[in-house]
């Protein structure tokens, strides 16, 4: 047989020559399980590229070949290597409107291919056996040769594609491997993700071979009565060959201590033992056991050794209810590409790793492979730390329907022809993931609508494996098939959605496979999803969009490395910045918005209020022996005294504790915080002894404003363009012409230099784009840049001076806000603004004012909400303190510049230079930020590295800022109590001074 490039054209042929797929075990040489049986071709291969096969080398004109030879590290992506070019695109199909074609075609003028060519000597312990070769990931279609002979062909990029070589290698001499990698072809139609369309081979490549006697494929399935005191454990093997005579050794563990060691002759394929009181799998207490399986020949000399690990846990749907172990189940998930900002979906074992961790540490407990099979290695893990996982096939046709349905366009639906191809994406991820206990659920893919194609994946599913469910979305839009999925799924629906349906449709579990867009600044109102999974049994919880940031590091024609996103590669069609969507940076370095994931997802529910706490154990299966507690008292934001607490409270109950403070004999004009948090006893696997896990906190008393020297009265100096008011430390200018204060001096020291003016506008985020407020409401960024201010009175009181400007906009000549500055001595200033606004204006983004500093006063410091930026609808997450960063610190790298650096519930702050000089700002409850860009200039850029260079600090203070949102970004604009009704009184009061 001979490579035909027609196979790339037909839906029905996706593999030529494949091996059967099977389970992803381990088997090794030797019973302590050091050396296996594999030989790695990762490293440098030869390379060639062309844009399309009819340009592309060939395995017979090699000799001829004409252009120049490269090389490329394997794994990796060809469009990472300076050929082609990344493109990212979300619904749409990556040729469209640069190649016209029908489903049953794909591009021909440019459809890259990559040819890769690597040279090796087999090993000698490799030598006159069965030789194997493994692709563990090649996007999207490729063709094999070795030594010149076509071996096969294969599609499918998610999942391992394996041949049988042992006819064609050279068992003395040098081997060649010959690979043509093709960027589209049939199967490119059912892999229309949301991410980035690279090409090439980007997991392990590996030779192996097998003994003698060899277990091909394993199934283990823990079938446990419904006491949970007993499991019977099954183990399907299949052999190879079938070897008469051979023998194999069960052996197995739980921790160190063995739990059974039995020996069976491999004449049948199931072996059945029953285990007494199994240790329960679940992801809070991930109990692993270690299956060893010691195969020998009839000589009893061992073959190969199989390492399994083995998790004992039950999960059922019923009475509507998915259960675990007997127990109702939410899922606190987010999804997850495989990504990294230089090396795209070619991930390291440190980089899973380090999500895993992560996901752990910031209480997510679920993860949704979107939208398509990870690395094998990922589950090892999930195992391992207990995360809960949908596995989801590589299959999403979205740009086939997003006009509406259409039967003739719409894949793969119900035809025929594609039926076989479908059939064969579930399978290959089934027979690779089968063994792992933290698959809890299989998915037939992602946004492909329906259709009796995806109805036979899931029967597929469910006629091979009883311990799991079945997911599909798409039934949400088409109901022709509604046991597709075992769940209801939805993706972006609102709470208020989500009760409505549930009203009505009491016949399934629901759960968001996708919510809480986390796109830039968002997951605003993530606290109402979590509270309805508390409060409607049916509401099973939700997978967050999603963990990381598809954005690559690119170096600019400057020179300047920066971050990009779609389009940055001349790509086009693109989706521009919707490739970043993730609680975490591509970077790997965490944003703000995780903390309000991690509280909202904390297992205990501590509510503190007065001098008690009141702790709700969420956990389904442990105490709170793992955790100590304690409680820290701050007394204006400084540490007051801290205790540990004795909690003892068993999965699912609730009890209040009181606290070691007497509330009602605090002092007097003094701010108390009470917070009482969650701690590890112990180091574990994902974080170290005494790391957070939850907390709560409760704040009551006021802190007082700083007492002022109030003896002498300031000196106002009325001059024709001016008022000047000094006082025994400061100095300030008012301009008629500027319309406000322009100048701050303290103590010689002139700390603001520029006119102060109200300000109404933020630089829109993402999700203000989504729904079109910088359009809804300009009215407010005009205000803002070009408001007039008019001097309208000056009152000469005992003890203070008042100078009162009027503010009007471009549109009308009416009022429109009043600042009012009351100079007092001691250099202290009040500001005021007051604002009652007509009927008819949009909503307000911003109600506050800027002052602008010198960039030498570059540290600010806060007691509010902190440590990371936040805002009215995410600020759960945050805690009350002291807190310090320098300004440059406070631009969040939001790939897409915007508003961020908020911190709400602030009573005291100060900007500063190194030597301490700077200002002051007292009030009650107001919202603040530091940044070196005033929000017109941060509208401006859109990548971080198009900021101007920072030559000042800009202070934005505002008594209210509207919501972030974050139900999704193509339209959902925040909830309506953190909108910002431009026609009700507001009122904005602090006090700066100098220090």
């Amino acid at each position: 047989m001979e490579f035909n490039y027609k196979w790339l054209k037909d839906s029905t042929i996706f593999k030529v020559n494949t091996k059967e797929p099977h389970s992803d075990h381990n088997f090794f040489k030797d019973y302590e399980c050091k050396e296996d049986f594999r030989f790695y071709l990762n490293g440098e291969w030869d390379f060639y590229y062309a844009n399309n096969y009819k340009n592309s080398i060939k395995i017979n004109n090699l000799n001829d070949w004409k252009e120049e030879k490269h090389t490329i590290n394997v794994p990796s992506h060809i469009q990472l290597n300076e050929f082609d070019a990344p493109k990212y695109v979300n619904v749409m199909y990556p040729w469209d409107a640069i190649e016209d074609i029908s489903i049953d075609s794909i591009p021909e003028d440019f459809n890259p291919v990559g040819t890769y060519i690597k040279k090796f000597k087999l090993p000698n312990d490799m030598k006159n056996k069965p030789i194997f070769i493994s692709f563990q990931g090649v996007e999207s279609a490729f063709a094999l040769w070795i030594n010149g002979n076509f071996v096969g062909y294969s599609e499918d990029s998610f999942t391992p594609s394996e041949f049988e070589i042992s006819d064609y290698i050279n068992q003395d001499g040098n081997n060649t491997i010959f690979t043509q990698v093709f960027k589209y072809c049939s199967g490119s139609w059912l892999e229309d993700q949301d991410f980035w369309r690279f090409s090439g081979i980007f997991r392990d490549v590996y030779l192996y071979n097998i003994p003698d006697v060899h277990i091909k494929d394993i199934f283990i399935k823990t079938d446990i009565d419904s006491s949970y005191d007993t499991a019977l454990l099954s183990i399907l093997l299949k052999l190879e060959k079938e070897k008469p005579n051979a023998k194999a050794t069960f052996d197995l563990f739980f921790e160190d201590e063995k739990i059974f060691s039995k020996e069976k002759e491999l004449n049948q394929e199931e072996f059945n033992f029953n285990i007494i009181y199994p240790k329960l799998w679940s992801a809070e207490l991930p109990n692993l056991y270690k299956l060893k399986i010691t195969v020998k020949d009839e000589n009893l000399k061992i073959q190969e050794v199989i390492e399994q690990y083995i998790g004992f846990r039950h999960f059922e749907l019923k009475d509507n209810l998915m259960l675990l172990n007997g127990k109702r189940i939410v899922f606190n998930g987010v999804n997850r590409h495989e990504f990294n900002e230089k090396f795209g979906r070619c991930i390291s074992y440190e980089d899973m790793e380090f999500d895993i961790k992560t996901l752990k540490r910031n209480n997510i407990n679920a993860l949704r492979t979107s939208h398509y099979p990870n690395n094998s290695y990922i589950y090892e893990l999930c195992d391992k730390y207990g995360i809960y996982v949908i596995d989801e096939t590589n299959l999403e046709t979205h740009g086939t329907w997003q006009s509406g349905y259409s039967s003739e366009k719409t894949l793969p639906d119900s035809k025929s022809k594609w039926k076989n191809a479908v059939l064969d994406r579930a399978n290959n991820m089934f027979q690779r993931d089968k063994n792992h206990p933290c698959i809890l659920i299989w998915s037939c893919g992602n946004e492909s609508l329906g259709g009796e194609n995806i109805y036979l994946m899931s029967e597929f599913f469910r006629n091979n494996d009883t311990s799991r469910l079945v997911h599909y979305e798409g039934i949400r839009h088409d109901r022709r098939f509604p046991k597709t999925s075992d769940m209801e799924s939805q993706m972006y629906t609102t709470v208020e959605g989500i009760k409505e349906f549930l009203n009505t449709n009491r016949d399934k579990p629901f759960i968001l496979c996708e919510y809480s867009h986390s796109m830039g600044n968002s997951n605003g109102c993530l606290y109402k999803y979590t509270n309805l999974a508390e409060e409607e049994p049916l509401y099973q919880g939700g997978f967050i969009w999603d963990y990381i940031n598809q954005t690559l590091e690119k170096q600019h024609e400057n020179g300047e490395k920066f971050i990009a996103y779609g389009g940055d590669f001349y790509d086009r069609p693109t989706d521009y910045n919707f490739s970043a969507n993730g609680i975490v940076f591509s970077d790997r370095t965490i944003s703000p918005k995780m903390l309000e994931v991690k509280f909202c997802y904390q297992p205990f529910k501590i509510e503190v209020k007065n001098d008690r706490v009141s702790i709700t154990n969420k956990n389904l299966f442990i105490n709170t022996d793992l955790y100590y507690f304690k409680s820290t008292l701050l007394e204006n934001g400084e540490k007051f005294r801290e205790d540990i607490l004795n909690i003892d409270i068993e999965p699912l109950n609730q009890k209040v504790y009181n606290l070691p403070y007497d509330i009602w004999k605090m002092e007097k004009n003094k701010e108390y915080v009470i917070i009482v948090s969650a701690h590890l006893k112990e180091n574990c696997y994902w974080a170290e002894k005494d790391y957070e896990i939850a907390f709560g906190q409760y704040i009551y008393g006021k802190r007082e404003f700083d007492e002022l020297n109030q003896k002498d009265k300031p000196i106002i100096i009325r001059g024709e363009s001016n008022i000047g008011i000094k006082t025994k430390y400061a100095h300030l200018i008012f301009s008629k012409i500027k319309g406000g204060l322009i100048s701050y001096k303290y103590k010689d020291k002139e700390i603001i230099n520029d006119v102060v003016l109200p300000n109404f506008w933020r630089a829109p985020i993402e999700n203000d784009i989504g729904f079109d407020m910088p359009f809804k409401m300009a009215f407010w960024k005009t205000a803002s840049l070009y408001i007039k201010g008019n001097l309208t009175k000056i009152n000469e009181n005992k003890d203070n001076i008042e100078i009162i400007f009027e503010y009007t906009t471009p549109f009308n000549n009416e009022k429109i806000c009043t600042v009012t500055y009351k100079a007092l001595e001691d250099g202290a200033l009040d500001i005021n603004l007051e604002m009652n606004i007509k009927e008819n204006l949009p909503d307000l983004p911003e109600f506050g004012m800027i002052i602008k500093m010198p960039f030498e006063y570059n540290i600010f410091n806060w007691y509010g909400k902190g440590p990371e930026e936040n805002y009215v609808d995410r600020n759960l997450g945050y805690k009350y303190g002291i807190y310090t960063k320098y300004v440059s610190e406070n631009l969040t790298k939001y790939p897409f510049p915007q508003e961020c650096g908020n911190y709400s519930n602030v009573r005291f702050a100060s900007v500063v230079n190194s030597k301490n000089l700077g200002i002051n700002i007292q009030s009650n409850n107001i919202n603040i930020s530091a940044l070196n860009y005033t929000p017109h200039q941060l509208e401006e850029a859109n990548h971080i590295f198009e900021l101007p260079k920072p030559f000042q600090t800009v202070l934005k203070i505002s008594k209210e800022h509207m919501g972030i949102g974050g139900d999704n970004s193509w339209g959902a604009s925040p909830h309506q109590e953190f909108m910002l009704d431009s026609s009700k009184h507001r009122n904005l009061y602090f006090r700066i001074r100098g220090n």
